[in-house]
């Protein structure tokens, strides 16, 4: 998905959640400064282990140690911010990473030195987390932005770092995507956060939490494809 596809979606959550635009754009230009000068990754470093291949998407759900535990998976590996940690911890080093940069972010460094492409998202909450960790990246990088791409950055849609990832395989033409460690509950795709009537209190981390949550299972079924399944 491309900005022109993605926008429509990204007006209604920022709509939603209340921020502000123009924050996303400054992150942007914080982005795009940082960056600047680092190994940054072509198309073809996402294509090739993305498209046509089956590839599992990693999220930071109480279900990943578990899905984890004597499994081999065969295919491109993707994790979703917090979920790096814990694939690294068992030696097990992803192909591509996708992050805001609030996870623990020394572990995404360490996956990239070792190979790791990461794939970095500006938004109005993560500038000091930009300037301090972007920097620090020594392997290649993408930078990418939920407003409106400027300068080097792309934008393939998606929210929360889980349902990114999720955008990113499609984009490519994965030909599985198999998600491991998300956890929205029995009513997949079937909840549209923008009926909620509650204006939602950002101070109030948990509810922001379940809000992302709710957007980010809405805009995974909303891609409606059928390649994509949950891991068993």
């Amino acid at each position: 998905m491309d900005y022109s596809q993605w926008e429509k979606y990204y007006d209604q959550i920022m709509l939603d959640f209340g921020y502000d635009t123009e924050k996303d754009v400054e992150a942007a230009e914080v982005l795009a400064g940082v960056s600047t000068g680092k190994s940054l990754a072509t198309i073809e470093d996402l294509r090739v282990p993305l498209s046509g291949k089956h590839v599992y998407v990693f999220g930071d759900g109480p279900g990943l140690p578990d899905s984890l535990e004597g499994h081999h998976f065969e295919g491109t590996l993707v994790s979703a911010d917090g979920a790096t940690s814990a694939l690294m911890a068992r030696s097990i080093v992803p192909n591509i990473i996708v992050t805001d940069l609030d996870g623990r972010v020394e572990d995404q460094v360490a996956a990239n030195e070792k190979g790791a492409v990461v794939v970095i998202l500006a938004h109005g909450d993560n500038m000091p987390a930009l300037r301090e960790w972007v920097p620090r990246f020594a392997g290649k990088i993408v930078a990418t932005s939920q407003s409106r791409p400027i300068k080097h950055l792309l934008s393939f849609g998606g929210f929360t770092d889980g349902d990114r990832a999720v955008f990113l395989a499609d984009h490519f033409g994965a030909k599985r995507i198999t998600l491991v460690g998300f956890d929205f509950g029995s009513d997949r795709g079937r909840v549209n956060p923008a009926d909620y009537e509650e204006e939602i209190d950002l101070n109030d981390r948990d509810k922001v939490k379940m809000r992302k949550l709710t957007w980010a299972n809405v805009l995974i079924a909303m891609l409606d494809n059928p390649a994509i399944s949950f891991y068993r």
